[in-house]
């Protein structure tokens, strides 16, 4: 009834009571945003990516589970950008080790520098890697607290709206 601005004459108290917590829900639910730049130079805001579903990928060049996910994740990435996937490696590490690892290992999708660690620390993140995933309303629907798998991943783009 919200999502198509429908009313009903006069709803039991059940269903006004669902509403009411749909409300509360909507209102304790955080925010979250921030800015970075990307390696491209261009400076990225997670807001912005409001009708996609989004990956926040948090590694690092020396993690090794951090490296074995990444395949999948580009993978995924190729397979669904058309269809509005975006994934943001977020990193502390500085930006010329990052250019150099991702030419080597030719990904594609993009990575965002964290230097000060605010979106680490804004995320809670305690151990790479992690990743996050948004739904196309910018609700988080996912945190994956280790290496993903391709099927782990696949199940949260799902989950996340994606197909």
């Amino acid at each position: 009834m919200r999502h198509v601005n429908t009313t009903i004459p006069s709803p039991d108290a059940s269903l006004e009571a669902c509403l009411l917590l749909l409300d509360l829900q909507e209102l304790l639910s955080p925010q979250y945003d921030f800015t970075l730049p990307g390696l491209d130079g261009r400076t990225y805001r997670l807001t912005e990516q409001h009708g996609k579903v989004v990956v926040l990928n948090f590694w690092a060049t020396w993690c090794t589970p951090c490296r074995h996910e990444m395949p999948d994740l580009e993978k995924a990435y190729k397979e669904w950008k058309d269809k509005g996937l975006v994934v943001f490696a977020l990193t502390d590490e500085p930006a010329e080790k990052v250019r150099k690892f991702f030419a080597q290992n030719a990904y594609t999708f993009l990575p965002l520098l964290d230097s000060r660690r605010a979106v680490f620390d804004q995320f809670q993140v305690q151990g790479i890697p992690q990743s996050v995933i948004f739904d196309r309303d910018g609700k988080m629907v996912e945190q994956i607290n280790d290496a993903t798998t391709e099927v782990e991943l696949l199940k949260a783009l799902h989950k996340a709206g994606l197909f």
